[in-house]
This record gives structure tokens, C-alpha cells and sequence, in this order.
């Protein structure tokens, strides 16, 4: 369904970090969003979108305008967008959390 659009909007409040982002990096497409903790840890400024303060629907409102007078780069940061998520698959996800417990377990980081 994402892939027909140029971006994704998320004018959110609260400081979560919805899936949505990584549907939207895997399908090539930059993030227009509030500066929320959740988001900052996931989509850069510039890189993989475009972050606005909380609230402030005329940052919005000229982020929006940005898209029709610079649309390469959308591409551009939709294309940054694809490579920083290829490497955070599930399965990958699982193996980060397996490393950093054995490490903090002082076990081998390596199973046997």
C-alpha cells in the first residue's frame, strides 16, 4: 500500500516509536515527522527525513511544501531510508539481544 506514496507523515504527540517508520524505510520512502525521543532514535534528520517540534503545524506545513519543490530528495532520503533498515530484520533483532545478553552474562558471545 506505501508503495505509491513519496513519504509518510506521522504528526505525532506522544514519545513512541510506531512501526510504521520501518514499513515506510522498507518500501524506499522518507519520514516526515514529529521530533519525538521515539522517532529521533530511528529517523535522521535530513538523512531519512524530516523532523518538525511537537505541535507545530506550520514547520509541517513548510516541510510539506518542501516535498513539491524538492522532490529528489525525497528520493534521496528514501533511498538512505532503504539501506539503514536492511540491516534490521527480525531475525537480526534477535541476534543483537542474543549478543549484548551473553556479553552482559559474561558468557561467550559465540554459542557453543
Amino acid at each position: 500500500m506505501l508503495r505509491g506514496y513519496e513519504a509518510v507523515v506521522l504528526a505525532n504527540r506522544q514519545p513512541e516509536q510506531p512501526r510504521i517508520v520501518y514499513d515506510a524505510f522498507a518500501q524506499a520512502l522518507p519520514v516526515i515527522a514529529s521530533r519525538t525521543p521515539g522517532i529521533e532514535t530511528t529517523v535522521t534528520d535530513g538523512e531519512t527525513g524530516w523532523l518538525f517540534p511537537v505541535d507545530d503545524a506550520e514547520a509541517l506545513a513548510n516541510l510539506l511544501s518542501r516535498t513539491q519543490t524538492e522532490p529528489q530528495a525525497l528520493a534521496r532520503m528514501g533511498a538512505t531510508a532503504l539501506d539503514a533498515v536492511a540491516a534490521r530484520t527480525h531475525s537480526r533483532m534477535h541476534q543483537d539481544r542474543e549478543v549484548f545478553l551473553r556479553t552482559r552474562l559474561g558468557l561467550a558471545t559465540t554459542p557453543p
